[in-house]
This record gives structure tokens, C-alpha cells and sequence, in this order.
């Protein structure tokens, strides 16, 4: 093999990950920009994650009103009974500021149905005046009802006593 060819080749680079001693502080081991830690942050919303129990609550409470399963109240189904049940609670759920896209992943749905629950719900109680008298009602209800069922423990972490 000749020499001049074998220098031709390009070389494997002998740097070990870890010794990165040519990389700035700008830049990743893949040559991405990282910047500063404050623009790290402004990417993280200004709160943490809300817990899922109040949005169970709030099911729990629609199932106790409406006398329907929280099982039923999830299906899949598109009865209209049923779609208003899910968007009354959509609804509350969006007022006390969980995002569509939590609210959809707690009933199996996406964002985008969420965000046409609360129109219906805005549209149904403006136009049919039953339908804000329920909804009334029911925001009632749930809020005594998560009220007091707030601090129970969750069917999750309650132990069994042994005999």
C-alpha cells in the first residue's frame, strides 16, 4: 500500500467522549447550541403538572349526579347524553386550568375534542336554558363534592387489614 494513499484516509478520532477538551460550553457533543440555563427554563411552563385525582374527582362526581359509571362516562360512545356528561366535565376541568391536552389524556381523547366540549358546552348553555340550569347544578355539586372527597385516600393506596 502506498503512503501517500494511506494518509488520504481519513483517521478515527482517538478522543474519548468524556474528553471533550475542543467543545465549548456552547455546544453539545453533537454540535447543538445549549445556551444558558435561563434559556433551558423558558422551554418548562410556569407551573408543574396538575395530578390527575381532581380530574377523577370531578368524574366521580359526574357519575354521582348523572347516575352513569365513570366506565361509561369514558367510553367511546358519542350519544348526546353521554358527550354532554364528558363536556360538562371538560369543562370544569379547562375553568380550573388544566390543559386540553391533560384533560383529553384523562378521558382518552385528544386536545382537539376537548376544545369542542367547551364550545359546545358555551354554545348549549347559551342557547337552551335547561341545559344551563343542569350545568349550574352540577358545578355545584361537584365542588362540594370534590370538597369533601378531597383529602379521602385514593382507591389506590388504601391497604387491606389483616384478620
Amino acid at each position: 500500500m502506498d503512503t501517500a494513499q494511506h494518509d488520504k484516509r481519513p483517521q478515527p478520532s482517538r478522543q474519548r467522549l468524556g474528553d471533550r477538551k475542543h467543545e465549548t460550553s456552547e455546544q453539545s457533543k453533537h454540535g447543538e447550541c445549549i445556551g444558558t440555563m435561563e434559556d433551558k427554563l423558558k422551554f418548562w411552563p410556569d407551573d408543574p403538572p396538575a395530578s390527575s385525582r381532581q380530574l377523577r374527582l370531578l368524574a366521580m362526581a359526574a357519575s354521582d349526579f348523572f347516575d352513569r359509571s365513570i366506565e361509561e362516562l369514558r367510553e367511546r360512545k358519542r350519544t348526546p347524553d353521554r358527550v354532554w356528561m364528558r363536556a360538562v366535565c371538560m369543562w370544569i376541568a379547562r375553568d380550573a386550568g388544566y390543559t386540553f391536552n391533560s384533560i383529553g389524556e384523562w378521558w382518552k381523547r385528544d386536545h382537539g375534542t376537548v376544545m369542542n366540549a367547551v364550545d359546545l358546552v358555551n354554545d348549549l348553555r347559551e342557547q337552551k336554558p335547561a341545559y344551563d340550569k343542569q350545568f349550574r347544578q352540577f358545578a355545584l355539586f361537584a365542588k362540594k363534592y370534590i370538597r369533601r372527597h378531597k383529602h379521602a385516600p385514593s382507591p389506590s393506596t388504601r391497604t387491606c387489614k389483616k384478620k
